[in-house]
Order: structure tokens, then C-alpha cells, then sequence
């Protein structure tokens, strides 16, 4: 299973974003678990990597759990969990900014979708790069 990464230089935290249901052991400083068998998607909110920052980690049973409701689902817990974070509340004033983040991410595991399924590109303006193998040891 491969980590990949996507980059923005607004918040303080690392998107990250994997498929596959297998445990995650050695990357993070605590690991992830299996995802259980009746959960097509989870997002880990401020996981670290081992000597690095906070990270947000969507992770996906399989590409086809990459799909509206699922992405919507999980990028609202990416835009809660950051709001909340910068201790900036979730309203009116603030609505445009916490939009803009969660369609930024929206269109990331769009991208993941396509990369993934060997139907997209390895570029463009939501393109991940992959920081993490778990078959290479």
C-alpha cells in the first residue's frame, strides 16, 4: 500500500491519503489499524509521522469506496478537525476559507481515485506524491 502526500502551505498540518485496509505499522509514531470490515473510509486527524508534523490521513478500503459520499464525508471531518485546530470557529465569516479547504482536498482524493485506478495523471494542480511503501521494507 502506498502513502501518498499532498502538499499546501496554508495550515499547520500534512495531508495524507492511502487504499487499502491493511494495518499501517513503522511510518506513524503511533500505528493504524486494520480498518474494520463494515468501514469504507476513515480519516485519522493529527497522526504523526515519526519525527515529523501533524498529519490528516484519509484512508479508503478500496478505490471504489473513493467515491461523493465517502469523500464528502471524510473531507468534513479534515475541515472540522483543522478549523479547530487554529481555534477558528465555523461560521458565516469563516465558511468560504473551510470550503476552499475541503474542496482542496475533495479534488486530492479525486486525484487519488484516478492515480490509483491507472486512470489519471501524475501531475496537475491536486497530484500527490507517494512518501510511504509499505511493500518495500
Amino acid at each position: 500500500m502506498k502513502i501518498y502526500e499532498f502538499e499546501q502551505p496554508f495550515y499547520p498540518f500534512r495531508l495524507m491519503a492511502c487504499v487499502g485496509a491493511d494495518a499501517i505499522r513503522g511510518f506513524f509514531e503511533v500505528d493504524c489499524d486494520t480498518l474494520e470490515d463494515n468501514c469504507p473510509a476513515m480519516t485519522a486527524c493529527r497522526v504523526t509521522v515519526k519525527g515529523g508534523e501533524n498529519t490528516v490521513l484519509f484512508r479508503f478500503r478500496n478505490v471504489d469506496a473513493i467515491e461523493f459520499v465517502n469523500v464528502a464525508h471524510e473531507c468534513g471531518h479534515l475541515g472540522i478537525d483543522v478549523f479547530e485546530y487554529i481555534d477558528s470557529p465555523i461560521n458565516e465569516s469563516s465558511s468560504e476559507t473551510f470550503c476552499y479547504l475541503i474542496g482542496w482536498a475533495g479534488g486530492c482524493l479525486g486525484w487519488l481515485k484516478e492515480c490509483v485506478s491507472g486512470k489519471g495523471k501524475k501531475y496537475g494542480q491536486y497530484a500527490g506524491k507517494v512518501v510511504y511503501d509499505t511493500d518495500i521494507p
